[in-house]
């Protein structure tokens, strides 16, 4: 019976368990959508280009215009044989100003989009774990995807069935105490008889009577033992 019990501990024990994983599941599935709807609606903001992307893509090519203006006057300059040194270090700054804002309109793109591509895999990741970890528990528990929409319902049934195995072993647990005082009390008994039966110098009725009960005492105290043993199998 306590084996039972012990078994019975662990199972809902484990119940208990598979119901917080199936609830962490539940909050990284829902974290997951969460997360993906976010990546969308970024990649979908960003393919339309909001205010500040549109400033950058307004400077970038006002950068490129400034480029192309410069390589413009620094050919003329060679054409008509015009010093061009002064012309050739505009036309590098145009150039690094042209690649810089380049170089800034991508990385802010790809920072955003990134940083939230992250925490998708992130929590995808972290859902995939938790799905492990809850189908792993179900395993232990010996129950399918299906069967676990009823866990509650098991469990119930599990707390019960210890309820009542619990208090069928105090009850049994309170019918040994009884059985041990018993058994107690007769071998005192016996005990009792015993210096009777050597006592010499009682009448050898006396002293017969005596052994009578002590036989009788002994068989019942077999009995007890026996019953006491068996309850505690």
């Amino acid at each position: 019976m306590l084996e039972r019990l012990e078994t019975l501990n662990e199972k809902v024990a484990l119940e208990k368990r598979v119901e917080g994983l199936q609830e962490t599941l539940r909050v990284k599935e829902a974290e997951y959508v969460r997360q993906t709807r976010l990546l969308t609606n970024a990649e979908r903001q960003f393919s339309h280009q909001d205010a500040r992307m549109e400033e950058m893509v307004k400077q970038l090519d006002q950068a490129l215009r400034a480029r192309d203006n410069a390589e413009r006057e620094l050919e003329e300059a060679r054409r008509t044989h015009t010093p061009t040194a002064v012309l050739e270090e505009t036309l590098r700054e145009r150039e690094s100003s042209y690649q810089r804002r380049l170089l800034e309109l991508g990385k802010s793109k790809d920072e955003d989009i990134s940083t939230i591509r992250r925490e998708v895999e992130k929590t995808l990741d972290e859902r995939d774990a938790a799905r492990r970890a809850f189908h792993l528990a179900l395993q232990d528990l010996n129950m399918s995807q299906e069967e676990v929409k009823d866990l509650q319902t098991t469990m119930e049934g599990s707390l019960v069935e210890r309820r009542q195995l619990v208090a069928e072993i105090k009850i049994k647990e309170e019918q040994i105490q009884q059985r041990t005082s018993a058994i107690e009390d007769l071998e005192r008994n016996i005990s009792e008889k015993q210096e009777i039966i050597a006592d010499l110098s009682r009448p050898e009725e006396e002293r017969e009577a005596a052994r009578r009960e002590a036989e009788a005492l002994r068989e019942e105290v077999a009995e007890l033992r026996a019953e006491k043993d068996k309850m505690e199998k």
